[in-house]
């Protein structure tokens, strides 16, 4: 469980996992690599990971997460 914004959301594993990524990374970003290697042990499609992270945007707030083009995900700033 995370608490956002004062509210209380149920997350899985794997975004628990890709979250704490990006908040490893805040001063930055999350490569792609990196992602798929820790969230996914390496064996994932970008469609897959494009659809876990617009489906964690609904879960959150749609601008919590940017895409870095071509590079990875970051949080907000």
């Amino acid at each position: 469980m995370v608490t956002l914004l004062l509210e209380l959301i149920s997350l899985t594993k794997k975004e628990v996992q890709f979250i704490d990524l990006l908040v490893k990374n805040k001063n930055s970003y999350a490569k792609n690599k990196d992602l798929c290697d820790d969230v996914w042990n390496g064996v994932v499609s970008s469609t897959t990971v494009r659809t876990f992270v617009q489906r964690l945007r609904n879960k959150t707030h749609k601008n919590f997460i940017e895409n870095v083009s071509g590079l990875g995900y970051q949080i907000t700033k």
